[in-house]
């Protein structure tokens, strides 16, 4: 009985965070979808701050609840956005950084005509 192995994953693959590796476009935008997932929920957190409720955010985004908890999740992990537990509810605040990269991801998905 012989055994197969697999082709282990390259040293940078295997350090490269899951949700670095996949892009999902944004269904917000219109035409070219410049601005992934991760972009229009940057976006949304910098234009309506207070409605930052993951069903709320998962019914802006047009995608399912678990997918804005993946989305959230890297979007911390990547230090664009801090994390502050509320009561029952996670209250999400941009950095400093993340405000910057809302703000142009906002900008562009104005320019395509979508409505934040």
């Amino acid at each position: 009985m012989t055994t197969e192995t697999r082709p282990r994953a390259s040293r940078s693959e295997a350090i490269t965070p899951r949700s670095s590796r996949r892009s999902t476009s944004s269904k917000i935008g219109s035409g070219s979808q410049l601005v992934t997932s991760t972009g229009a929920l940057l976006a949304l957190l910098y234009t309506e701050p207070e409605d930052v409720r993951i069903q709320a955010l998962a019914t802006r985004l047009k995608v399912t609840q678990r997918t804005v908890m993946h989305l959230t999740a890297a979007v911390v992990e990547a230090g664009w956005a801090t994390v502050e537990r509320k009561g029952r509810e996670n209250r999400y605040m941009l950095t400093f950084v993340g405000a910057a990269l809302a703000y142009s991801c906002a900008a562009i998905l104005r320019q395509e005509g979508a409505t934040l």
